[in-house]
């Protein structure tokens, strides 16, 4: 059975994703990763979409998403692809990134809205 947790976007690999689950396509859904200790955030990059293969078309990608951290939140917009792109978001000291649905791209097949990577850069000592 294909696990969709929030833990596969933090596993180094493209090939699994996390998905909303819910009915239709995700609209006001969301994904919250949370860090151990406060950092000091300096930038998002994700893999918007299923990145495996034809999945990517088959499934949908999420065309723009509310981001909020401990310093506000912003809107920002996706591109369509499956290479990694970065995040508009809100630098500064935080606990936590909440990526929260706003609209989404079309699919050939499914209506789950997926990210299969993302990464956080930090300033650190």
């Amino acid at each position: 059975m294909t696990s969709y947790a929030a833990k596969n976007t933090v596993d180094g690999d493209p090939r699994t994703a996390w998905s909303e689950g819910g009915e239709g396509p995700g609209i006001g859904s969301s994904i919250t990763w949370t860090f151990r200790h406060r950092v000091d955030l300096r930038r998002v990059d994700i893999v918007n979409g299923y990145a495996k293969g034809e999945l990517f078309a088959k499934n949908l990608r999420i065309r723009a998403a509310e981001v909020t951290t401990a310093a506000g939140s912003v809107t920002t917009s996706l591109r369509d692809t499956a290479a990694y792109q970065r995040l508009t978001v809100r630098s500064g000291t935080t606990a936590f990134v909440r990526l929260t649905i706003l609209s989404v791209y079309g699919s050939q097949t499914y209506e789950d809205s997926l990210i299969s990577e993302a990464e956080f850069r930090v300033a650190g000592p």
